[in-house]
Order: structure tokens, then sequence, then C-alpha cells
């Protein structure tokens, strides 16, 4: 599938390696990617996932600490 191989690249270049990634969070991303209401995913090694109007965006996070799991302040 095209999808699942532009994923892999994009995987490929933030981390260097395709070694926990599997299956399942590519399936993650593209239901992420078809669903209308959903603005944030995160992935293994503190990549996340947004969208923002047309694009959706790749971000590897440098603090150690994903999205989800920060302190509300």
């Amino acid at each position: 599938m095209v999808k699942t191989g532009v994923i892999k690249k994009i995987f490929n270049k933030l981390v260097n390696t395709n070694k926990d990634i599997g299956k399942v969070h590519f399936n993650d991303i593209i239901k992420f990617i078809e669903n209308d209401n959903a603005k944030h995913l995160d992935m293994p090694y503190n990549i996340t996932v947004d969208k923002k109007k047309k694009y959706i965006i790749f971000k590897k996070n440098i603090n150690n600490v994903s999205m989800s799991r920060r302190k509300k302040v």
C-alpha cells in the first residue's frame, strides 16, 4: 500500500529505524488521517502526528515526555 510506504519513509527519516513501528501503527495513522475530528496522535519514539488544515505534520519531540503525559498546569 502506498500510504504505508510513505509513512515508513517518514519514520525512517525522523528516527532512522522502523524497529518498533509495526502494521498497527501504520493503520492507526491511516485511521487518524481519515478521521475528520482527530487532531493529534502520539506514536513511539516521541513522534507526534498533527493535522493542521490540509496538512499532516509528523514531528519528533525533543522532550522525553510525550504530549499526552505532560503534567497539567
